[in-house]
């Protein structure tokens, strides 16, 4: 039987409950990350690596000093888990089902409902790469290849590009039309200007093309 496809996707974590479970090698990044998306984060972990530490003692997270226990899961959206040992995860994980929590346990595929993407940032811009589990290395050295490729002017394209959005959906109602604006605006030069320092040139190019239409 063939595995299905993961199915991507990117989350909204403003205000959710995230747990962190466990002092494995990557929970301060997994908790730096949560962070970034605007989650409310605990760790669970008898012991904690600095930056984690740093961070309780700061208030950005909750950190409760011990291991994971049945009923922790309660009211979290979405809960990693970062033991070395495998055999730990298997609680979690069967409470994550039970509860339609989502669930990651680091290097253990199996008990996995979601994986991390290797994942480029430029600003706005995000752009994830997956191997459905099977070389995680392998989308890390294709998102090297994207970083090369991608680069700040991306973040600055697509920020003017969203100031545009309301005027341009208030002045182009027909969703084909608008659709097609859109094509142009992001096929122009105005990239290429801000490639080269000229920002004040791409905002006047974006400013022809929506006076045009």
């Amino acid at each position: 039987m063939t595995m299905a496809w993961t199915f991507p996707v990117y989350l909204d974590l403003e205000g959710r409950r995230c747990l962190v479970i466990g002092s494995g090698w990557s929970a301060p990044e997994k908790v730096r990350g949560l962070l970034q998306a605007g989650a409310q984060v605990t760790v669970l972990a008898p012991e904690a690596a600095a930056e984690i530490e740093m961070l309780a003692a700061n208030g950005a997270i909750r950190w409760e000093r011990r291991d994971y226990r049945f009923g922790d899961l309660q009211g979290i959206f979405l809960a990693v888990a970062t033991h070395e040992d495998r055999s730990r995860n298997e609680g979690p994980w069967r409470e994550a089902i039970a509860n339609g929590t989502l669930f990651n346990a680091v290097d253990d595929p199996p008990r996995c409902g979601f994986t991390y993407p290797a994942i480029h940032r430029q600003g706005d811009v995000a752009i994830a790469v997956s191997t459905n589990g099977k070389c995680p290395a392998l989308g890390v050295k294709l998102r090297r290849q994207i970083e090369r490729d991608v680069g700040p002017e991306y973040a600055a394209l697509a920020r003017m590009l969203g100031e545009l959005r309301a005027e341009i959906a208030a002045r182009v109602p027909d969703f084909g039309r608008r659709k097609e604006l859109w094509s142009r605006l992001v096929d122009c030069g105005s990239l290429e200007r801000v490639r080269n320092g000229d920002v004040e040139g791409a905002r006047a190019e974006l400013r022809a093309l929506i006076e045009a239409a």
